[in-house]
């Protein structure tokens, strides 16, 4: 099928039997070795050359790409990789990716949780106020409608002001 032939030219591909700069087999052989269709066989060399493997031209055929232009991170290329196994080549560059990812995906990770570490902080202090704001209402010390305008004042918002009469509601169910 067009997957078992893209992966087995794949696969020639990594393990350097068509080196860059050389041409693939001609259509005719390939529709040969693999016993399929001239059109099986094109849509498996555009499925290469998506990848980054080869380029397309009349007249010339078709021919293997420079190993840069080549998409490792393709979830075909990875698998056809693991199946050949991993080389000393191989290893390196995968250190090398390391160490150029790594430092910024640390720092990308440290600086979301800075922001979610903000945003629960934030919530935690409404909520602290809040139950300070219900439970001052529970106790008779305030009505809600002595709460709510100067909330409105310090802080400008409605839904968290519902939120404290709501959980002052809650606090005189309880009590009761």
């Amino acid at each position: 099928s067009h997957d078992q032939i893209a992966a087995t030219l794949g696969m020639e591909l990594l393990q350097g039997r068509y080196p860059p700069g050389s041409n693939m087999p001609p259509e005719p052989q390939l529709i040969e070795r693999f016993q399929v269709s001239r059109t099986v066989i094109r849509e498996v060399m555009k499925t290469l050359a998506a990848k980054g493997f080869v380029v397309s031209k009349t007249r010339v055929g078709t021919r293997v790409r420079e190993r840069m232009y080549w998409n490792y991170f393709d979830a075909d290329v990875l698998a056809w990789r693991v199946r050949l196994g991993f080389d000393d080549e191989f290893m390196h560059c995968l250190v090398e990716i390391r160490r150029a990812i790594e430092p910024a995906a640390a720092a990308l990770a440290v600086f979301a949780v800075a922001i979610l570490l903000v945003a629960l902080f934030e919530r935690y202090r409404l909520l602290t106020v809040g139950v300070a704001a219900a439970a001052s209402v529970a106790i008779g010390w305030v009505t809600p409608s002595e709460l709510i305008p100067s909330g409105l004042a310090a802080n400008g918002s409605l839904i968290e002001w519902n939120a404290i009469a709501l959980l002052a509601g809650l606090l005189i169910y309880a009590a009761l």
